[in-house]
């Protein structure tokens, strides 16, 4: 039985030219020969919309993403400030808001219970960006932190380049420059992806291949630990190809701490090349996602706290691979550092490539 597709969305432009913060918020198109597009807005960088084909060659919609700027905008727990943004000046989690630095203690300000998520409310999925069209199918965006916006030390002037190729891949490269004092820094992208096309049902039939023998484990406030532990014999372990929902509701205490994953993976034998972290595949629309990073890890997040009420977004009707540095780096001096020296700059890249199985 032939499955009934929903249409693409019509995202109309005009839905998300505005302000935020008295600065002027714009949806760009990326388009290449093969009738796929992603589509971008300028506030948070944020991804809108991705348009792939299926195996039968229909379009359709494969990342959940809101149809105006009022939806970006609006805040938890009627929004989901992350959907489709690029993550910054810290992505994930720093605990107790708090980290040391050159013999001192930075504060930031608590947004996620006792801790610092996102880079809190100076993150840039908060931030409008300088937005400039490179060519039909590339975006250039630029945006510049600084320890009044966030509480975070040194200014950071932050480029990120997104990319659709002609061969249906989506290229994030970013670069990272500190000023004249040292800081920190750790970037990913935010998207929620459904291969399926269909945003209505959920992600647990999506098949995961993580190239990541390890993970971290959480304390009950949802920071982590330190560790790393070895995924093998536990419903982390996603080495060989495995059903997202096949073992997310397992009686395990990580996956009851989080309503499913919402967990950090160490990626194996990294070194800061461009390579392969992950692969997702859709079994009814014969989708395929590969992912390729620089970073030394992976957040998988499984939306498991999406509210549909609140946001019309269902739990578990997304899924997020985002590569980047471990969460709470600052206070955990064995995982890989975050600092950006004075003058210094910190590069990388994320690519998501669609094919069919």
């Amino acid at each position: 039985m032939n499955h009934a597709y929903p249409p693409v969305r019509a995202l109309s432009r005009s839905a998300f030219q505005g302000g935020v913060d008295g600065a002027h918020t714009d949806l760009f198109t990326l388009g290449n020969a093969k009738g796929a597009c992603v589509k971008v807005c300028n506030y948070g960088a944020r991804i809108a919309q991705i348009v792939m084909p299926n195996a039968a060659g229909r379009l359709g919609d494969v990342a959940l993403g809101f149809n105006d700027l009022a939806g970006m905008v609006r805040h938890a727990p009627h929004g989901v400030p992350s959907m489709g943004a690029f993550i910054g000046r810290y992505a994930n989690r720093i605990a107790n808001a708090s980290f040391p630095w050159d013999g001192q203690t930075i504060d930031l300000g608590k947004n996620s219970g006792e801790h610092c998520i996102h880079g809190g409310a100076g993150g840039s999925r908060y931030a409008v960006f300088a937005a400039q069209q490179m060519a039909c199918n590339q975006l250039l965006l630029n945006h510049t932190f600084t320890p009044e916006t966030d509480g975070f030390p040194g200014t950071v002037a932050l480029t990120v380049r997104y990319t659709l190729t002609q061969d249906n891949a989506l290229r994030i490269d970013w670069q990272a420059r500190a000023g004249h004092a040292p800081t920190l820094g750790n970037f990913t992208s935010h998207v929620f992806f459904n291969l399926g096309s269909d945003l209505s049902l959920p992600v647990t039939a999506h098949q995961l291949q993580l190239n990541a023998s390890h993970y971290l484990p959480l304390r009950d406030d949802l920071s982590p630990t330190g560790q790393l532990l070895a995924v093998d014999g536990t419903p982390f372990d996603f080495l060989k190809p495995a059903a997202i929902g096949k073992r997310i509701d397992d009686k395990h205490p990580q996956l009851a701490l989080c309503g499913g994953y919402d967990h950090h993976f160490a990626v194996d034998a990294w070194d800061s090349a461009l390579r392969h972290v992950a692969t997702v595949t859709e079994p009814i629309s014969g989708r395929r996602m590969t992912v390729h990073s620089t970073e030394p890890g992976v957040q998988l997040f499984t939306a498991n706290t999406l509210n549909e009420a609140a946001s019309g977004f269902a739990p578990r009707s997304g899924l997020c691979v985002e590569p980047s540095y471990f969460p709470d780096s600052p206070n955990h001096p064995h995982f890989p550092s975050t600092v950006i020296p004075a003058g210094q700059v910190k590069a990388g890249e994320i690519v998501y490539a669609f094919d069919m199985v």
